[in-house]
């Protein structure tokens, strides 16, 4: 890979004075991938400037897919060229084990690469195609396009009638306070999974899976709450590949959806 220090956020474009208007409203689960350490920092720091928070790093291709069937990324951001699985390799991988769950995927490629190899990363599954050296305006929209995705998740599972049942239940005041309680439970229920994975425990996976699937009826939001089912079969099944896919988006999902309660909260007490 050419990325050069000099090149690599962008020369002929000056970094924003501010993120405003290019900026998520939150941080996204971004997954970056390239095996250059140069290229690495130069498009993770850009990406924290642009108020994305910190991107999750990969060293190559076959890296980035193991992490991403593990946790559920909102972006994954990707060198073409990387050892082991290349850019459009990993994308290929990606969609073929992830379906439809699998997230907004962008590869990343040198200014000069032929027409031929951004046509095998678009028939490999790639969403989106960034040139390098990377520019700001360029990253801000795939990053902004991830951001849109990531809100449209918060409305599947958001129940607009539940939601008008707790605000006559428990008044605004109370509505806030569920909404900030289950927000500050997520980091926990992430560690304890990211654990739980990491020693291999479907029991604890499955406890989590049952936990959220009633945390989810509660909230009125059935489909995720089937969801947590099926990762509570998984477990039960002994089928580990499953369980941690299918683990990694009932989670996402639950946070998406708590995200959007915050703001569904504070909104209505302004």
């Amino acid at each position: 890979m050419k990325t050069r220090a000099s090149d690599a956020a962008g020369s002929e474009e000056s970094a924003p004075d501010s993120a405003a208007g290019l900026s998520a409203p939150k941080a996204l689960a971004i997954l970056l991938a390239d095996n250059n350490p140069v290229g690495r920092k130069f498009a993770s720091a850009m990406i924290e400037r642009l108020g994305y928070g910190r991107a999750d790093l990969a060293n190559n291709g076959r890296d980035a897919v193991d992490a991403a069937l593990i946790r559920s990324y909102e972006l994954v951001l990707m060198d073409l060229d990387m050892p082991e699985l290349d850019g459009a390799q990993a994308a290929l991988e990606l969609k073929r084990r992830l379906g439809r769950k699998a997230p907004l995927i962008v590869a990343m490629l040198e200014y000069e690469e032929s027409g031929d190899e951004r046509r095998r990363c678009l028939d490999a599954g790639v969403d989106e195609i960034v040139d390098k050296p990377l520019q700001w305006r360029r990253l801000a929209e795939v990053l902004a396009l991830a951001a849109r995705r990531n809100t449209e998740a918060q409305d599947q599972d958001f129940n607009s009638a539940t939601w008008k049942e707790m605000l006559a239940v428990f008044g605004r005041s109370g509505v806030v306070q569920i909404a900030e309680a289950l927000a500050k439970d997520v980091p926990d229920q992430e560690s304890r999974r990211d654990a739980a994975v990491a020693a291999g425990d479907l029991s604890e996976l499955k406890r989590i899976a049952h936990a959220l699937r009633g945390s989810s009826l509660q909230l009125g939001a059935e489909a995720l709450a089937q969801l947590c089912g099926e990762v509570e079969a998984a477990c039960a099944a002994n089928d580990h590949a499953a369980a941690l896919r299918l683990s990694a988006d009932a989670l996402a999902r639950y946070a998406a959806l708590v995200g959007r309660l915050v703001r569904e909260a504070k909104a209505g007490s302004a």
